[in-house]
C-alpha cells in the first residue's frame, strides 16, 4: 500500500494540470467553430442588400442604429456576453456591451440571434451626437466590431454597412 499511495497521488496531481478535453456537445447555437452573421429585426433578419441601417430618433434626444447578429455553432445562447463598437474610419460613433444575456433560438433551429442592439450615436466627449452630426453621417459606409463570448465558444467578426436615412 505504502508503494501505491505516491502512485495514486502523482497520477491524480498529473490530471489536475491538464485542463479538460474541449466538448464537442451540440450548444443552443450548433456544434462546431462559431460563425457571426449581421442582420435587423425581430426575429433575426439577414441584412438586405445593399446593406443599409436607417439611423433612428430616439425618445430622450438620441440617435442610434439597431442591428441583430445570429451565432451559428458552439456558443452558449443561455449566457453569452456581446460587444459591439460601431466606428467611422477611426472614429468610434458607439459601443454597446451587455454580459450574461440570453439569446433567441432560431426557428430554424439551426442557430440563435441576439436581436436589435441599440447603438447609440456618441460624439468625440461621450455625449449624445447632434442631429447635424448625424445628419452628415448619412449615407456613409460605417464598420461594426462584434465580439460575442461564452463558456462554449467565442465569435467575432467586422461588417460595413451604410447609415440609411434619418427616421
Amino acid at each position: 500500500m505504502r508503494r501505491l499511495a505516491p502512485c495514486l497521488l502523482a497520477a491524480t496531481l498529473a490530471a489536475c494540470d491538464d485542463p479538460a478535453p474541449a466538448t464537442s456537445e451540440p450548444t443552443l447555437c450548433g456544434e462546431g467553430d462559431a460563425t457571426l452573421e449581421i442582420g435587423v429585426g425581430h426575429p433575426f433578419a439577414p441584412m438586405p442588400e445593399p446593406p443599409v441601417v436607417p439611423v433612428e430618433r430616439g425618445l430622450q434626444g438620441g440617435f442610434h442604429i439597431l442591428v441583430s447578429l445570429r451565432v451559428v455553432g458552439a456558443f452558449d445562447g443561455d449566457h453569452g456576453d456581446v460587444a459591439l463598437e460601431l466606428f467611422d474610419g477611426e472614429r468610434p460613433l458607439s459601443n454597446h456591451r451587455n454580459t450574461d444575456v440570453p439569446f433567441t433560438a432560431d426557428a430554424s433551429l439551426t442557430g440563435c440571434s441576439y436581436d436589435q442592439a441599440r447603438l447609440v450615436m456618441l460624439d468625440e466627449d461621450g455625449g449624445l451626437m447632434t442631429e447635424d452630426a448625424v445628419l452628415a453621417l448619412v449615407g456613409r459606409t460605417v464598420e461594426l466590431a462584434a465580439t460575442l463570448t461564452s463558456d462554449a465558444g467565442d465569435a467575432e467578426g467586422r461588417f460595413r454597412f451604410t447609415l440609411g436615412a434619418l427616421q
